[in-house]
């Protein structure tokens, strides 16, 4: 009942927030800020209830997702979204902790339409914590049934953290032409490895290069440079040889 009434006043306090944002005289700027920031702490608690085992939670933040779907339709405002991440950003540190119960409730968002971008961001964060639970889904998307590219960008938490396998999927998405939509993703993923000389990362980067594609080429010059930066005599030759001969 307690969290039933929350989620029925954080809509009242999102309706009522973005009305203040068309009506420069509605609000004060303090009491804005006081209103975002009380609203903040009560998704925050939800993500917190959901890390100790009360499932529900997620349905009330599946329930504050639809709105800001709804809101995001009519004004097409982005950071609607961004007032759930705090929910998730506790999930996915909890679970990064090796708590079981917030894998849990992260598992069950990666099944719900509504939040499973989320929870699969919070999944990422858990796998560059060392949760290696947390990394299964982002490296056999197809088998777990979520999107390919939602797994992808997921990845980066746990190859920044030096995970190999995260590291080997990413680079097997840069050498793979059917992936190419995520070639930039891939490249992103890769740079801090490719920057502390992992090999497989470097190498990686070398072939995306070469994209006609010029987000991805720069985003992986970029990362070789920092690697040849960091002393790797194997990003410098790829920058030397761009053509890969």
């Amino acid at each position: 009942m307690r969290l039933r009434n929350e989620v029925r006043q954080l809509r009242e306090q999102v309706t009522a927030l973005k009305t203040a944002r068309t009506d420069s005289g509605a609000q004060e700027p303090a009491a804005a800020l006081d209103q975002a920031q009380s609203r903040a702490d009560a998704i925050r608690q939800l993500g917190v209830a959901a890390s100790t085992g009360d499932l529900t939670a997620l349905d009330k933040l599946a329930e504050l997702s639809d709105v800001a779907h709804a809101q995001f339709k009519t004004n097409h405002d982005a950071s609607v979204f961004a007032e759930l991440r705090p929910a998730f950003d506790v999930l996915g540190a909890e679970a990064g902790k090796g708590s079981d119960t917030a894998l849990q409730a992260l598992w069950k968002g990666m099944r719900m339409d509504s939040v499973q971008g989320f929870a699969i961001q919070a999944l990422g964060a858990a796998a560059g914590h060392g949760n290696e639970k947390a990394l299964e889904p982002l490296l056999e998307p197809e088998r777990y049934l979520i999107l390919r590219s939602s797994a992808v960008g997921a990845l980066k938490p746990a190859a920044d953290s030096g995970n190999v396998r995260a590291i080997q999927a990413l680079a097997a998405v840069a050498v793979d032409p059917d992936a190419k939509p995520l070639w930039f993703l891939a490249a992103e993923g890769l740079r801090k490895a490719a920057s502390s000389g992992n090999v497989a990362a470097i190498d990686a980067l070398a072939v995306l290069m070469r994209s006609d594609n010029d987000n991805v080429r720069r985003e992986a010059i970029a990362g070789l440079e920092t690697a040849a930066f960091n002393q790797s005599a194997r990003a410098r030759e790829a920058l030397q040889n761009p053509g890969g001969r």
